[in-house]
């Protein structure tokens, strides 16, 4: 048993996590349950105006933001990103930037806390 606010240390020495609140249990269960979420892409093409349209019109995009020089994707369904590469490239879009990421118990922790 662990007790921290490191989160990042808990992510990655423990197979399961209790979130409490005033001693109000928030989450109980595996980290791997907690992080697994949708998750994200940042991706980056020559036009990325015409990626960000492009990418409004897939059924698995929730939301896109742009920052610094990317377009940042988040799912409401999974997708892997050779299938969204695929789709992209079949719009005519060639991407020179593709990486997939989750959000971090920290991440995880913040949004069931409301910060």
């Amino acid at each position: 048993m662990l007790a921290s606010h490191l989160l990042d240390e808990v992510e990655k020495v423990c197979t399961h996590v209790l979130v409490l609140r005033k001693g109000e249990i928030l989450y109980s269960g595996k980290v791997d349950e907690m992080t697994s979420n949708q998750g994200f892409f940042e991706l980056q093409s020559n036009d990325n105006s015409t990626l960000k349209s492009t990418l409004e019109q897939h059924p698995a995009v929730e939301k896109i933001n742009e920052e610094n020089d990317k377009i940042v994707v988040y799912l409401k369904t999974s997708l892997e990103a050779a299938d969204l590469n695929r789709y992209l490239f079949e719009k005519g879009i060639v991407l020179n930037h593709l990486v997939k990421r989750k959000n971090s118990l920290e991440e995880q922790f913040l949004e069931l806390t409301k910060h």
